[in-house]
């Protein structure tokens, strides 16, 4: 707390009877400081990070507004580990089922489950993307729900 805040303190608890200059001028002589320790641990940095190919994949819908004031909805999901862009689809329309459709694509060439990071929205938490999980085609892990980081690589696309 302030100086000024700890005199009348204090002075209101019956403990000092000094004024905050004189409090200033013994915080100065003894060299008492505050312990400036963290009140909360800090926070990863540091995401995922994938130790080969295809071992994690991020999805996400970014909707971009035209300067006719029209929207188009992109989809995209990028590798971790080459931060390659796997499959992506532009579209008019906000439809679920098309995560699903370019999941597929970008799942069709490999032979293993990759596990997919995705946020909380509707395109990536619906029963299309949950049948695509039940078939074994992909693992999801939901940003800030079931991990306690987010889908920075894709937002970032």
């Amino acid at each position: 707390m302030p100086i000024r805040t700890l005199s009348l303190y204090a002075q209101r608890i019956g403990r000092v009877f000094a004024s905050a200059t004189t409090w200033a001028k013994l915080v100065r002589q003894r060299r008492w400081r505050r312990p400036r320790r963290r009140a909360y641990p800090e926070k990863p940095k540091t995401g995922i990070r994938a130790t080969y190919p295809n071992e994690y994949w991020h999805i996400d819908l970014t909707v971009i507004r035209l300067l006719d004031d029209t929207k188009c909805y992109l989809h995209a999901v990028i590798d971790n580990f080459s931060r390659r862009i796997l499959s992506w689809r532009l579209s008019k329309r906000l439809a679920p089922t098309t995560m699903c459709e370019i999941l597929k694509e970008a799942a069709k060439n490999f032979d293993q489950t990759p596990t997919v990071v995705a946020d909380s929205g509707v395109e990536n938490v619906n029963t299309g993307v949950d049948r695509l999980m039940a078939d074994g085609v992909i693992r999801r892990l939901l940003a800030q729900v079931e991990v306690s980081f987010s889908n920075t690589m894709i937002e970032a696309f």
